[in-house]
């Protein structure tokens, strides 16, 4: 398999800020496995960077390809993941590609390769951590979405879902992108959930280690507890499974649609929600994880349209549900 890559910088059309941090611009890698496309965007929260994965791709990556038939997509997983658990960026853009190969090879979509019916699935839109008049005014801007996911955890949150509340009644998920203590979040979400309904679930209230917390909020709360930062791949559910009701799946962090599936599978079976997240991609990634959305419960799929310009086209977002298109692979054209 011939492997080149190159590197990109995209920018957000505004900053988008959560309660850790808030992004502007970042630069990803665009990775090609003869015909097929992946992206990496280095998950800085846990220590990648981009010239680690680029290392990771050249020393590491390069001769397990080279040793491999595309269509050998688990093995390929599986090596990369005994080689290190980390790099998991660079490891999704490596499955993105060799599905996308797969499917052109094939001349069918990723999502029928899979068999999966392409069912339109809706999306949240995110609302990220602003001046109240802002969020609202991104409310009304998308009024279109049929649910909204709300950036919370700095201490506002009241005042931020009365706001919401002015301008949508709405489904609403929010999000604390770790920024409670236990004790914390169980008293404002329950506060939140006194004055105002339609609050969906709750994700990641508690910082990502402790998961003594997040089982104390889930006891503690009547909607769901979602793990984001605290869940990366399957492996993590020995310590998790009884601690949450669901988990987001990102494949910048699970490493792939592989590994992804894997945990869809052993979601449903100890009776756990799915949620399939993103980061702020492009339509290349998003279009990756779209592939396998409708096997989910909640979809968050809307990085790239956070962007200020997109380099791809790919699955389409209208009135906030996703379509997936006929071409072959990911569907994605630059």
């Amino acid at each position: 398999m011939k492997i080149q890559f190159k590197t990109v910088k995209i920018k957000t059309a505004k900053p988008f800020r959560i309660a850790r941090d808030a992004t502007v611009e970042k630069e990803i890698i665009i990775l090609q496995i003869d015909e097929g496309l992946g992206e990496a965007a280095a998950y800085t929260t846990y220590g990648e960077t981009l010239q680690g994965n680029i290392d990771f791709l050249n020393e590491k990556i390069r001769p397990i390809l080279e040793n491999h038939d595309p269509f050998e997509i688990n093995a390929i997983h599986d090596e990369m993941e005994r080689i290190s658990p980390h790099f998991n960026s660079i490891k999704a853009a490596v499955d993105m590609a060799i599905y996308d190969l797969i499917g052109k090879t094939l001349g069918i979509p990723t999502y029928k390769f899979l068999g999966i019916t392409p069912t339109p699935v809706r999306t949240s839109y995110t609302i990220g951590i602003d001046e109240i008049e802002i969020m609202q005014k991104d409310v009304e801007l998308h009024s279109d979405f049929e649910v909204y996911k709300i950036k919370v955890g700095i201490g506002n949150e009241m005042e931020v879902i009365k706001a919401i509340r002015e301008v949508t009644d709405k489904p609403l998920r929010l999000d604390a992108n770790e920024g409670w203590t236990a004790k914390e979040a169980v008293r404002k979400i329950n506060q939140i959930l006194e004055r105002f309904d339609n609050i969906e679930f709750i994700e990641q209230p508690v910082p990502r280690w402790d998961i003594r917390g997040l089982k104390y909020v889930k006891e503690n709360v009547p909607i769901p507890v979602i793990a984001d930062e605290s869940f990366h791949k399957l492996e993590d559910f020995q310590k998790i499974a009884d601690a949450v009701d669901g988990v987001n799946i990102k494949l910048a962090k699970s490493g792939g649609i592989t590994e992804a599936l894997r945990i869809i599978h052993a979601a449903r079976a100890l009776g756990l929600k799915v949620m399939l997240g993103c980061m702020v991609e492009t339509s290349l990634a998003i279009s990756a994880a779209a592939q396998i959305a409708p096997l989910v419960d909640y979809a968050d799929l809307d990085g790239n349209l956070l962007l200020e310009s997109d380099p791809f086209k790919g699955v389409k977002t209208e009135k906030g549900r996703l379509y997936l298109n006929e071409l072959p692979g990911l569907g994605v054209t630059a």
